[in-house]
């Protein structure tokens, strides 16, 4: 809980009565690697707060995993589409490690608001970092190669690369596995 609420207060400073609360909504849950915070067609209603572990944010289309965000320690994660609009998901939220994460429930998530104007910000901030995420990687699809993503990733992300199978990476860049081990074929033989 201390993480979480260290990564609030780097966006604004907390004061103990605006903490409590934090305390109160968010939820302490451990899972278990393969269960699923989200499935495909469900209505996201919580938000996700990665204590310690791994799970990612996925897309399924004719039985094959894209995963559009791996969320790691100190990461938020959550299906915003549907979170916002109140509609069932086309995304799943995997997973993949056994995991310790912290949940907060869209009732509470909002009774924040009430508690204290900080958190105004504190989302505002938030959001702004995700959006700005979420741009950079589709410009990274539409503008630069597959081997110049994989090294983006390598160099900004390292850690997960010890982390999923390189089938996983794959699919998160957008390609076969078959693909990927060419490219790192191909940068294994420039060394």
């Amino acid at each position: 809980m201390e993480k979480l609420i260290a990564k609030f207060n780097k966006y604004v400073s907390l004061e103990e009565k605006e903490i409590e609360p934090i305390r109160n909504y968010f939820h302490k849950k451990r899972v278990k690697k393969g269960d699923y915070l989200l499935k495909k067609g469900e209505i996201c209603n919580k938000i996700f707060y990665v204590d310690r572990g791994l799970i990612m944010l996925a897309l399924y289309k004719e039985n094959r995993k894209f995963v559009a965000k791996f969320c790691l320690e100190d990461d938020l994660c959550c299906e915003g589409i549907s979170f916002l609009k109140e509609i069932p998901t086309k995304y799943c939220i995997e997973v993949f490690e056994d995991s310790t994460i912290y949940e907060i429930n869209k009732q509470d998530f909002y009774n924040l608001y009430k508690i204290s104007y900080k958190w105004d910000r504190v989302v505002r901030l938030i959001m702004e970092e995700h959006i700005l995420e979420l741009v950079e990687r589709f410009a990274d699809i539409n503008t630069i190669t597959t081997k110049e993503r994989y090294l983006k990733l390598l160099d900004n992300n390292a850690e997960i690369f010890t982390r999923v199978p390189q089938y996983v990476i794959a699919s998160h860049l957008g390609i076969t596995p078959e693909a990927l081990s060419k490219i790192r074929k191909q940068l294994a033989q420039r060394k």
